[in-house]
């Protein structure tokens, strides 16, 4: 059985059980700390000029202290989609079946793990949400930590990263710890469904209707159904995935060096073409694949940072060898479309059909990161966070012509965060990303107001109100930029928030 997948159907009635059952906890725990909050939010899409989202969502978690040494946490959320489901009265669009399915209504354990402290290890296992990248972008691997990219990727990291069922120990050695751990089942990126008409599965449908056009120009005779494949990641045996980090500080420097063995996070589109089952010789009848693999690679990276009370200088380098490229083909499908054609007109082709980064199949893609940030608090109220980092990109394989290559590329990619809490309850940020070298720039607002229920007495308990308004505007002018899949996902927004 799949523990993630256990856990995820099961959340609803354990978080019930343990936070309905509040005064029978109190009594058999030491000390059970409930928290509550919930939103409601609205996210007016830019790209076609309308409200596509208004989401109720709440959140419960649970700490209880069991005994000295042994805390357990367990955090539910439940979120309703409004805009995508009935009744007719809120619906705001008529999505498609797996629309709804997918986006419509949600009840997911974020968090349920034990916590147990001992002499020799701090011990967590169960479902727990772990990022290991000291990096302001959630986006700088790809490799360990997989998001929920539905809506963008975008908002804050609790609500992103997805949730994987791990068992993991925390060891201290001499002027720093070590960090293992082990996920038996690891997840891909959660990605929006192509009917949803933005993102990475529209571009997959969008790529499929096009190859089927170019073959049938090539003059391939018969039916031709297109198939898109998502199998995820394998469960258990050799897919398990595991790794460990290092953290010390030595005379005022902060290190970390991190190794894992995980899986490509984002798919790589393997197309081929074959028989249908119901062909025949006078009726020829054809299938094109998609299938969405997740290749087996590891991840190595480092980070120093030095720095005191006002600036912070941070330098990391990440290498993620044996990725694959976005798109690989098969050789007979590579052969029908492009094999009568001269070598730069094949691959001029491919570009065209496939995208950037087509090749055939059996391609590698080596990558490498280094980058440098720099932090800065000028006061209480203002605080500058930086970050800028160079992609070297090699891949080894065959062009879609059939040509042996070793082609490289370099991407450059900087960030800047600036927070402002210059008046009483009131918080003002702006993220903005941009990469290079043919430019693409994602930026991202953020005005929130606070507000408590007896805030002047500074009562503990009391309840707390926020509003948020913000957005987050992308604009990409290639292809080749890893913000290519957001312009159609361009949005503002407004939430509210309580706390309970």
């Amino acid at each position: 059985m799949n523990p993630v997948g256990f856990s995820t159907r099961v959340c609803a009635f354990t978080a019930a059980a343990l936070f309905v059952a509040g005064g029978v906890a109190s009594t058999a725990f030491a000390k059970v700390d409930l928290k509550a909050r919930f939103s409601q939010t609205a996210r007016y899409w830019l790209e076609d000029n309308r409200l596509r989202h208004q989401t109720s969502e709440l959140n419960l978690r649970q700490t209880a202290d069991v005994r000295e040494g042994v805390t357990t946490v367990v955090e539910g959320r439940f979120r309703y989609e409004s805009a995508i489901l009935p009744p007719d009265a809120t619906r705001l669009r008529e999505y498609p079946k797996a629309v709804q399915d997918d986006e419509g209504f949600e009840s997911e354990a974020r968090q349920i793990y034990l916590d147990w402290l001992t002499n020799v290890a701090a011990i967590k296992v169960g479902v727990v949400q772990f990022d290991w990248m000291d990096s302001l972008s959630p986006r700088t691997s790809d490799s360990i930590t997989a998001l929920d990219l539905r809506h963008g990727g975008f908002d804050s990291a609790s609500q992103i990263i997805e949730p994987v069922f791990a068992a993991s120990g925390n060891f201290s050695l001499g002027f720093g710890s070590l960090e293992m751990m082990v996920v038996p089942h690891g997840k891909p990126h959660r990605l929006p469904k192509g009917e949803n008409g933005y993102g990475y599965g529209e571009r997959v449908n969008g790529l499929l209707g096009g190859v089927s056009q170019a073959l049938k120009q090539a003059g391939l005779r018969g039916n031709i159904d297109s198939q898109r494949q998502s199998p995820g990641i394998p469960a258990g045996g050799k897919d398990i995935e595991f790794g460990g980090r290092f953290l010390a500080n030595v005379e005022g420097f902060d290190l970390s060096f991190i190794g894992w063995r995980g899986h490509q996070r984002t798919p790589t589109l393997d197309v081929s073409l074959y028989d249908s089952p119901d062909a025949t010789a006078t009726n020829p009848d054809w299938i094109l694949a998609a299938a969405e693999t997740h290749v087996r690679m590891n991840t190595y990276a480092a980070f120093l940072g030095y720095g005191g009370d006002a600036a912070v200088v941070r330098l990391f380098s990440i290498y993620e060898p044996g990725r694959r490229p976005a798109v690989l083909v098969e050789d007979d499908l590579a052969w029908t479309l492009l094999g009568q054609l001269p070598a730069d007109e094949a691959y001029a082709t491919g570009e065209l059909l496939f995208g950037d980064e087509a090749y055939r199949r059996g391609a590698v893609l080596d990558r490498t990161r280094t980058g440098a940030g720099f932090d800065y608090v000028f006061s209480k109220h203002l605080k500058v966070y930086s970050e800028a980092y160079v992609t070297r990109s090699r891949v080894t394989g065959n062009t879609l012509g059939g040509q042996g290559i070793e082609d490289s590329w370099r991407d450059h990619t900087g960030t800047l965060r600036i927070t402002n809490e210059s008046f009483d309850d009131l918080f003002m940020s702006c993220d903005v990303t941009m990469t290079g070298p043919e430019r693409s720039w994602l930026v991202s607002p953020d005005v929130t107001y606070e507000w408590r229920e007896g805030a002047k007495s500074a009562r503990a308990g009391a309840s707390s109100w926020k509003m948020s308004f913000g957005g987050w505007l992308v604009q990409s002018e290639s292809d080749k930029s890893s913000l290519r899949i957001l312009r159609g996902a361009r949005q503002v927004y407004a939430r509210l928030t309580a706390w309970l």
